[in-house]
């Protein structure tokens, strides 16, 4: 499997769930609050595949190997609005 990303909040926000294969076969997931001026750069690294560093895109909000937790999206929700 490939990997994506899908924005799950209002513009105001930018931010991004993104999953993406590693190398050892397991899946991670990230929610990441996208700096708005580099919200193009990031969707054009995500869609390439390459390898990048996604703390220097925005601040990283959840992370995690498979799907996000019950307790994850709560926590998403109520702080940030996430709805996924």
């Amino acid at each position: 499997m490939g990997s994506w990303v899908s924005k799950v909040t209002a513009r105001a926000n930018l931010i991004y769930e993104w999953h993406c294969p590693f190398p050892d076969g397991r899946t991670g997931y990230y929610f990441i609050q996208v700096f708005p001026h580099k919200e193009m750069p990031f969707i054009r690294l995500c869609e390439s595949g390459e390898p990048f560093d996604l703390s220097q895109y925005g601040i990283i909000l959840a992370k995690g190997w498979g799907a996000p937790t019950p307790t994850t999206m709560r926590m998403l929700k109520e702080k940030y609005g996430v709805e996924s």
